[in-house]
C-alpha cells in the first residue's frame, strides 16, 4: 500500500489548526507537525491528531523547519499544508489516486487564496460566498506550487522565506505534473503586521544569499510594496530585472510606477506585458488606469473594455468604467457598471464610493448616503474625507 504523510510547520495556530487537520482525516497515513515556538494551544490541538509532534528552534529559515519535518516522515509520499489551509473534501479520492501513478514524482496544485480584494491578480468572484468563522469571502485568487511529492533523498525545500521544493525536484530530473486538487487558504483572516515585518527581514536575508536571483528580488520587492515602501520596491524590482527577464518583476514594477504617479514608465511596462501576452488582463486594466489619470478617458474606456472581453467578470474594469461614465455624465451607464461590480464583489469599497458619487450628482442624496456608508464600512481608504461627505448628506437628507 502506498502511504502519504502530512508534514506541517506551525506556530500559534490555534485559530486554524483543528480545521486543517480534520480536513485530511482518512486521506493521510501519518501527520508530522513541527512547532517552532507556539505560546497558545497549538501543541495541545496537534496532540489530539498525532503523536509525531516535534519542537524546532526557530532559526529565521522556513526551509530549515520544513526539511526538519520531512526528516521525521516515514511514508512514501509527502503532502504539505499550512495551518490556515483546508484540503477540499472532494479532493480526497484524487489524492489517493495520484499516489498510485508510478510515472510521476510530484504534483503542482492550485491553492484558492480567499480575499475580498478583487484587484489581486487572477481574482475570481464566487457565486456562493465562503465563510470562515465570522469572515465572509466573495472571491479568491490562485497560487500554484508543488505540494504533493515522493519522499526521496535530496528532495528538500529551499529559501529562508517563500520556500519551495521545485528546485530540488528539477535538479534530480523528477517528473512533476499538475493535479486538479483544491486547497482552501484562509490566511486573510489573520492580522498581517507582524508577518510583514518578519517576511521583509527574511526576504532581505534571501537576497543577501542569492544576489543574482531575480526571484529573490521579486519576493523582497513585493514585501516592500505590501509594507507601503514603494520607492524601495521600485529599486528592488529594477535590480531584479538586471539579473534576468521576469514577467512578474515587470508587472510588479509597472504597478509600483503607477502608484508613484510615474505614468509614462508604467504604460511602457504595461505595453511590454501586452505585447508578450503576460498578465494580459491586469496590464490592459493598468493601461486603462494610466490613461484615466492622464485625463484621456476615451483611451481609458477602450482598455478597460478590452480587459472585459478577455474576462467578462473582471470586477476592476466595471468599477473603473463606472468612474469613467460618471466623468462623462453618463449616469445610467455608470450605475449599470457599478451595480455589476457590486454584484460580483459586494464588499468592494470603491464600487460603493463611485456609485455614491453618481447618486450625489443625480441629487439622490439618500442613495448616495447609503453607498458612502457601505464604502466606509468596507474599508474605503480616504476615511476622513468620506466621513465628512456622510455628515453633510445626513444633515441634508
Amino acid at each position: 500500500m502506498v502511504t502519504v504523510s502530512l508534514c506541517m510547520i506551525v506556530k500559534d495556530e490555534e485559530q486554524f489548526l483543528e480545521c486543517c487537520l480534520q480536513s485530511v482525516q482518512g486521506v493521510v497515513d501519518e501527520i508530522v507537525i513541527v512547532d517552532t515556538g507556539s505560546s497558545d494551544r497549538t501543541k495541545e490541538i496537534a496532540a489530539r491528531f498525532t503523536s509525531s509532534l516535534f519542537d524546532f528552534g526557530w532559526v529565521d529559515d522556513f526551509a530549515a523547519a520544513r526539511n526538519y519535518a520531512l526528516s521525521k516522515a516515514t511514508s512514501d509520499w509527502i503532502l504539505i499544508l499550512d495551518a490556515d489551509e483546508v484540503l477540499d473534501e472532494q479532493s480526497h479520492t484524487l489524492v489517493r489516486e495520484a499516489l498510485l501513478n508510478s510515472a510521476v514524482d510530484g504534483y503542482t496544485i492550485i491553492t484558492r487564496n480567499y480575499s475580498n480584494h478583487s484587484s489581486q491578480s487572477g481574482w475570481q468572484s464566487l457565486i456562493d460566498p465562503v465563510r470562515f468563522g465570522q469572515n465572509v469571502f466573495y472571491g479568491w485568487s490562485p497560487s500554484q506550487k508543488v505540494r504533493l511529492f515522493r519522499r526521496l533523498p535530496g528532495v528538500l525545500f529551499e529559501g529562508c522565506v517563500h520556500e519551495v521544493v521545485e528546485p530540488s525536484l528539477k535538479r534530480l530530473h523528477l517528473v512533476v505534473q499538475s493535479l486538479p486538487l483544491v486547497v482552501h487558504h484562509y490566511g486573510a483572516v489573520r492580522g498581517s503586521t507582524d508577518k510583514l515585518k518578519s517576511y521583509l527581514a527574511l526576504a532581505k536575508k534571501k537576497v543577501a544569499v542569492h544576489q543574482q536571483d531575480p526571484q529573490a528580488y521579486l519576493e523582497l520587492g513585493i514585501e516592500y510594496k505590501e509594507a507601503g515602501n514603494l520607492d524601495a520596491a521600485r529599486q528592488v524590482f529594477r535590480q531584479g530585472l538586471s539579473f534576468g527577464r521576469s514577467s512578474h518583476l515587470i508587472f510588479n514594477l509597472a504597478v509600483v510606477e503607477e502608484k508613484l504617479g510615474n505614468l509614462v514608465e508604467a504604460k511602457t511596462l504595461f505595453f511590454r506585458l501586452v505585447e508578450e501576452k503576460e498578465f494580459l488582463i491586469e496590464a490592459l486594466a493598468g493601461l486603462g488606469y494610466c490613461y484615466f489619470q492622464e485625463g484621456n478617458i476615451t483611451e481609458a474606456e477602450r482598455y478597460y473594455q478590452k480587459a472585459l472581453v478577455l474576462q467578462p467578470a473582471y470586477v476592476e474594469s466595471f468599477v473603473n468604467l463606472g468612474a469613467i461614465c460618471e466623468k462623462k455624465g453618463e449616469y445610467s451607464r455608470a450605475i449599470g457598471f457599478l451595480q455589476r461590480a457590486i454584484g460580483l464583489n459586494s464588499v468592494h469599497p470603491r464600487a460603493y464610493y463611485n456609485l455614491g458619487v453618481v447618486y450625489e450628482n443625480m441629487k439622490r442624496g439618500a442613495d448616495a448616503l447609503r453607498c458612502y456608508e457601505n464604502a466606509l464600512r468596507y474599508g474605503y481608504r480616504k476615511r476622513e474625507f468620506l466621513q465628512e461627505r456622510i455628515t453633510i448628506l445626513r444633515s441634508a437628507v
